[in-house]
């Protein structure tokens, strides 16, 4: 078996360690994941151990002490983010329950976010840990985002138009898709999206 020594201060490097005992000895991952002070790397080594761990109870009792070491933080977009290692898993995992109802809850705290930058950070971390999920489940976070994309400004808010506007065009939504790319502001950003795009997808129609 693999040895870990645990250092309850050590935040990311208790993470990693965690993150490779999991492949190993996932209960002795989980024991350490829980000796991490700090909530946001012990929700993401809890994540991490609860992914490995193959009696579905324990992997759903690390999960829910995962969220709850996420909400221990106070800033919206610090406990969405981090809580969407745990939901991501909970996606692998089947349990769509579950899934729709922190997601609900998480949309609703970072609702509460003033900052629109710091918002669509964190509704694009919940929206990526929902890959895989059926779109009636990703289009409330989708078009949440969506919204608050179309009041910030900058780089960055292009660069997720873009991504957004991917995962239209993936659906086959070519018209909504390319559509997005027009709401660019950035002339140099959406030269890059368009790009992207066109190499993924094709040229434009």
């Amino acid at each position: 078996m693999l040895e870990i020594r645990v250092v309850s201060s050590d935040g990311p490097r208790g993470r990693a360690r965690v993150a490779l005992l999991a492949t190993q000895d996932p209960p002795a991952a989980l024991e350490a994941a829980r000796h991490i002070t700090h909530p946001w790397y012990r929700c993401q080594a809890l994540a991490n151990a609860a992914e490995h761990i193959r009696e579905r109870k324990l992997a759903l009792k690390a999960l829910q002490e995962a969220l709850d070491a996420a909400d221990e933080q106070r800033a919206p977009n610090r406990v969405v983010t981090v809580a969407s290692w745990p939901l991501r898993v909970l996606v692998v995992l089947g349990e769509d329950a579950r899934v729709r109802s922190h997601l609900d809850r998480l949309m609703q705290r970072i609702a509460g976010e003033p900052h629109p930058i710091r918002r669509m950070d964190g509704q694009m971390a919940l929206l990526a840990a929902l890959k895989g999920c059926a779109p009636e489940v990703s289009n409330p976070i989708f078009e949440a985002l969506l919204k608050t994309l179309r009041g910030a400004h900058g780089w960055r808010r292009d660069n997720m138009l873009g991504e957004l506007a991917g995962m239209l065009l993936q659906r086959d939504k070519s018209e909504r898709g390319w559509a997005l790319v027009d709401e660019c502001e950035l002339p140099r950003e959406a030269r890059k999206v368009r790009k992207m795009l066109e190499t993924r997808f094709g040229p434009r129609p």
